[in-house]
This record gives structure tokens, C-alpha cells and sequence, in this order.
């Protein structure tokens, strides 16, 4: 979906629920900006529960009584953190300003922070599901792209250091998705980075519709009830370097209702003011910087705006 043939700034909605949103992405018709779901709590379930094989102890995920969908929200935010950490986290104040960052390169007009926040939150969702990547493959991209200063510690060998250092890449624009994961579902070396392509084609669809609660199975309906799943292997060796804490938005209470408003404030003044610009200067939307990438047009019109 082409942002040109419909304004960069079409008609946005303000939607703080996941589920069945029917989002088409920020550079698709409806533009939707996405909070956090997790607070402070939650996240410090997901430490609790969570070891570092990613086996998921059911009690402790849904600590307060929360349901599986809940849960499972837990789960994929808190793993998609580490990946922005570049490490296991285990504090939830730090998990959740990372948290923080990931969701304000999710809303932001930086296509590097879009992708890499993307990329964070759809391998959560795929790895939450059982599934995995070659992380050896991964680290060949990483080393072929000239990212090899991120391939340290435990990178091609552990989850949480690999997919951090390819968040990292991402989003200093030394990695491209499409890099990873092709029309084919190939990576960029012809391998298979990715080794279930039918689950991280819903993984993808999942975090387009913003529903990062039910089994993929059944994303897109909501309460699904069963076994909230794998937090996936965490690993614990090496730090694949930090995808970048400044800018973000640090809100160290969790959902604190207050940082919560004042985040969507500062982010529409941001599209306001650049839609002001434009409308002064006569500038043209920019193209899509998501096109031909981890399937682009060529896989499925409806996800090419998301960037998938």
C-alpha cells in the first residue's frame, strides 16, 4: 500500500488496545498510534517467570489474575525489550524504558527505529510461538552487511544477543528487513534465517493488526484462552550493544496515566507541526520505506504498508 495515493497524514486513530484493530500501519490509510500494553507489573511477571532456556512458568506470567491474553502480551513486550537491551533484563524499571523506546521508534517518522521496532515485536510474536531462527544464518547477514562489530558474545548462538544485534543493525540503517526476510522467505544470502515461513508470515500479520495477545492461530480474535507459550531461548552471554535509549520516551512508572497522555500529546504536536511543514512548503509524502522489504508489495499488498 503506497503512502502517496493516500497522504502521509490520512485520517489517524488513537487506539490503546491491541486486538482486532484492522490497523494497516503508519504509512497506510489509517494511521494508529500504539502504546504500550505491559506496565511496570507485568513486566516484573514476565522477569519472575521466564528463565533463561525461555520456559515460561504459567503461574507466575499471570500474576494479579490477568487472563492469557494478558499474559501473553507480557511475554512478547517484555522479550522484544531485551532485544532492544541487546541482553537478558532484569529489572523491570530498565525493561520498561526500553519498552518505552521501542514504542516511540514504532510511532515515530524514522523508517531505521520503524523497522527496528517492527522487526522486535514480530520475532517476539514468532518465538513466543515456538518457532525459531538460525541464528548462525543471521549472523552471516550481520557479518555480509557490514555489521560485524555487533557480532560479539553470544551472537549466532543465542537468541536474545543474535536478534538484538540485528534490532541494533536495524535500526542504525546498516540492515534492511528485506535483508533478512525476502518475497521467498529467503535471507539476503539465500539461507533460511527464518525457518518457519507460515508462522512468521502470521507473526507479521499479528503485529500489523496489533494483537500481540492470542495464539497466532487465532490472532486477530480476541480471548483466546490457553497456555500463553514460550518466551523463547533468552540466553545469557555477551551484550549485542544497546538499540538506542536516547530519544525515547522514559517513563520508569510503567503505565502511568499521566506519561501515557503526555506521550500521545508529544506525538501528535510531531505529526501536526510536520504536516504544517508540508502543507507550507508544498512537500511531496515520502515514499515507502518499507517497499520490496520482508515481502513488500510482492508478498501481500494489505502488509506492505506496515513495512512486512
Amino acid at each position: 500500500m503506497s503512502v502517496n495515493g493516500v497522504g502521509y497524514f490520512g485520517r489517524f486513530n488513537l487506539n490503546s488496545n491491541v486486538g482486532a484493530t484492522g490497523a494497516t500501519g503508519l504509512y497506510g490509510s489509517q494511521q494508529n498510534i500504539r502504546l504500550r500494553q505491559s506496565n511496570n507489573a507485568g513486566l516484573q511477571a514476565y522477569i519472575d517467570a521466564v528463565d533463561n532456556d525461555g520456559n515460561v512458568n504459567q503461574d507466575k506470567i499471570k500474576a494479579g489474575g490477568v487472563n492469557t491474553y494478558t499474559a501473553r502480551n507480557r511475554i512478547v513486550e517484555g522479550y522484544a525489550a531485551e532485544f532492544y537491551a541487546g541482553q537478558r533484563v532484569e529489572d523491570a524499571a530498565e525493561m520498561g524504558r526500553n519498552l518505552n523506546v521501542l514504542y516511540n521508534d514504532l510511532n515515530s517518522n524514522d523508517p531505521n527505529a520503524k523497522s527496528a521496532a517492527t522487526f522486535s515485536l514480530v520475532a517476539s510474536r514468532y518465538k513466543n510461538d515456538g518457532k525459531n531462527y538460525d541464528n548462525g544464518n543471521l549472523k552471516e547477514v550481520l557479518n555480509a552487511t557490514g555489521n560485524g562489530d555487533l557480532v560479539t558474545g553470544g551472537v549466532g548462538d543465542t537468541d536474545v544477543q543474535t536478534l538484538g544485534a540485528v534490532t541494533t543493525a536495524l535500526k542504525r540503517g546498516t540492515l534492511k528487513l528485506s535483508d533478512i526476510y525476502g518475497p521467498d522467505g529467503k535471507d539476503m544470502n539465500g539461507n533460511a534465517s527464518v525457518k518457519n515461513k507460515g508462522a512468521y508470515d502470521k507473526a507479521i500479520a499479528a503485529v500489523q493488526a496489533g494483537d500481540l495477545g492470542n495464539d497466532l492461530d487465532n490472532a486477530g480474535n480476541a480471548g483466546n484462552a490457553g497456555n500463553a507459550g514460550n518466551a523463547g531461548n533468552a540466553g545469557n552471554a555477551g551484550n549485542a550493544g544497546n538499540a538506542g535509549n536516547a530519544g525515547g520516551l522514559q517513563d520508569t512508572a510503567g503505565m502511568n496515566p499521566v506519561n501515557s497522555l503526555q506521550q500521545l500529546i508529544q506525538l501528535l504536536m510531531k505529526m501536526l507541526l510536520q504536516m504544517m511543514m508540508q502543507m507550507m512548503t508544498g512537500a511531496q509524502s515520502p515514499p515507502n520505506p518499507f517497499q520490496n522489504s520482508l515481502g513488500g508489495s510482492g508478498y501481500n499488498q494489505q502488509y506492505a504498508g506496515f513495512g512486512y
